[in-house]
């Protein structure tokens, strides 16, 4: 891959901060990306990987982060803000260690509730299968993930810290939705819902 380091402050009021077509990039962006009009960052090419080391990126009108392209990754921000904080819209996105991701409508959540769901399924319930199921119904917007392990206990269910719990449902909370949370013998099924 080839790597393209940022050093300084990209400040843009018209189109995007960070905008990129080319597959098999490694970026290191070492200012903050803050742009208006437009996404902070736009990757759209294959294969990309961003390092923000600790960068603040921010849109005032749009996405601070839009990932489009396949198999992105995207890591060590301090701050990820716009009117969608990330957006996901391609395939295979790798999203860890980043500080704060925030936005003014519930994209965020959905990417951290979504990634801290699998996460707990790949550590804990033995699965061999896991579905993610987006849905749209009565204006709320529905996330279900659900799998085929060994499922969670009443014990399990009381210990809200161990699996994450009530984190996820003080993030639902942040923008008025609410989590459900069933498990069986059958395997374990999370749903996230949020009023548009």
């Amino acid at each position: 891959m080839q790597d393209i380091t940022v050093d300084d402050d990209i400040v843009v009021f018209t189109g995007y901060g960070i905008n990129t077509n080319s597959p098999e990039l490694r970026w290191f962006v070492n200012g903050s990306v803050l742009t208006s009009e437009e996404s902070a960052i736009r990757a759209a090419g294959s294969f990309s990987e961003f390092n923000l080391k600790g960068s603040t990126v921010a849109s005032t009108q749009s996405a601070g982060f839009e990932l489009i392209g396949d198999k992105v990754t995207l890591n060590n921000s301090s701050f990820i803000d716009g009117t969608r904080g990330v957006v996901v819209t391609g395939s295979a996105a790798t999203i860890y260690n980043n500080d704060k991701i925030s936005g003014t409508r519930a994209e965020a959540v959905y990417v951290k509730t979504s990634a801290g769901a699998l996460t707990t399924v790949s550590k804990h319930s033995g699965a061999t299968r896991v579905v993610v199921d987006l849905s749209l119904t009565g204006g709320v917007l529905s996330l279900e993930v659900s799998d085929n392990g060994r499922g969670l206990g009443q014990s399990d269910l009381a210990k809200a810290r161990s699996f994450g719990i009530r984190g996820l449902h003080e993030r639902a909370s942040t923008v008025g939705g609410w989590v459900d949370l069933s498990s069986g013998a059958a395997g374990t099924s999370l749903i996230l819902s949020v009023p548009l």
